[in-house]
């Protein structure tokens, strides 16, 4: 019943994502450096603005790894994807993938929609590929980190994602001019005025969190 009530907007979202998606960029930006704990960054960032209706999507894609401990080697994945009306937060999906000399610590797909009381959070997440084939075999494909920076969003409709009410942003805090973390960092911050101006944050995924200025 829960798969059958939030399918119809789960479609609306794949299906816009695909014909942004199928577009040339815009722009595509592209960083790299190092980092304390000898570690190394490189992030990719892409816009696309859909001719007929304005809608931009905003996809940022980040990879960490070093060795904070000795010996021990760390990769954090982050990628970040989200749609944007008039600059106002439509859609946010959020791919994190935390990897421990090679093993899988922690992998999670949240998406945040915007509904009539502010961002609703849904999400699929594993820890293992066995319990995760069998709560998601629609999604199981993007299981692998070595899919990680490909397209998932068209495929979340058939994962079965959890509603978590307790990851929603609720109005009033989602503003139309709150920013997503990424997206305001290799994105938003060329339209910030030189003499500067408060910005609202959302820092998705955890529990009671909360847009901040």
């Amino acid at each position: 019943m829960f798969q059958t009530a939030i399918r119809p907007w789960l479609a609306g979202v794949a299906a816009a994502h695909i014909l942004v998606s199928g577009a040339h960029a815009d722009e595509i930006c592209r960083f790299a450096g190092t980092t304390d704990y000898a570690g190394r960054v490189t992030v990719t960032t892409s816009a696309r603005t859909r001719a007929v209706d304005g809608t931009a999507t905003v996809e940022v894609t980040a990879r960490f790894n070093g060795t904070p401990v000795p010996f021990v080697h760390v990769d954090y994945l982050l990628q970040e994807t989200s749609s944007w009306k008039s600059g106002q937060l439509l859609t946010l999906g959020v791919n994190s993938r935390y990897i421990v000399d090679g093993h899988i610590v922690r992998q999670q797909w949240d998406m945040f929609v915007r509904g009539d009381a502010g961002l609703e959070a849904y999400r699929v997440q594993g820890k293992g590929l066995d319990d995760f084939r069998r709560r998601h075999p629609g999604f199981a494909g993007h299981w692998d980190p070595a899919t990680f920076g490909q397209r998932w969003i068209p495929d979340y409709q058939f994962a079965g994602p959890e509603r978590r009410a307790d990851l929603d942003l609720p109005d009033p805090s989602a503003r139309p001019d709150v920013r997503s973390p990424l997206a305001l960092a290799f994105y938003w911050t060329r339209q910030v005025p030189r003499t500067g101006r408060p910005l609202r944050l959302f820092c998705p995924g955890s529990r009671g969190r909360r847009a901040s200025s």
